[in-house]
């Protein structure tokens, strides 16, 4: 993965989203964050912007991460095909074969890495596998 990237992350946990959002900023990424699966999908059908990534929560309020997924895979709109990964504190097989059912690129453990950067390289290494 190189260059900047538009990351949309979808987290409930107010200041781990900001974390995020601020972590990524700062390596010059843009980045919209939201706090719940509507809002991602009026962000996703209103602003007709192309993501290069999507981190959702599994767990989140209104539309869960795997609802999220679908609507997104399903919608003829400029994400259908944006890589998306779940975020959980869980991670477990199931959740993993749920999230990749929904149309998930893969699920992360939201807590493994310390920076936005070893997030972007957890990625990075999660495509080659």
């Amino acid at each position: 993965m190189k260059g900047l990237l538009k990351i949309l992350p979808v987290e409930d946990e107010h200041l781990f989203g900001e974390i995020l959002k601020q972590e990524f900023e700062e390596k010059g990424h843009e980045v919209d964050f939201v706090e719940d699966g509507e809002k991602a999908k009026w962000k996703i059908r209103m602003n007709h912007e192309k993501y290069d990534i999507i981190l959702t929560d599994l767990a989140i309020p209104e539309c869960d991460g795997y609802d999220l997924t679908r609507y997104i895979r399903k919608s003829n709109g400029l994400n259908k095909d944006t890589k998306i990964y779940g975020l959980s504190a869980w991670v477990g097989s199931a959740s993993r074969q749920r999230g990749i059912e929904a149309g998930m690129t893969n699920i992360l453990d939201k807590y493994y890495y310390d920076t936005s950067e070893e997030l972007l390289q957890l990625i990075n290494e999660s495509e080659t596998s």
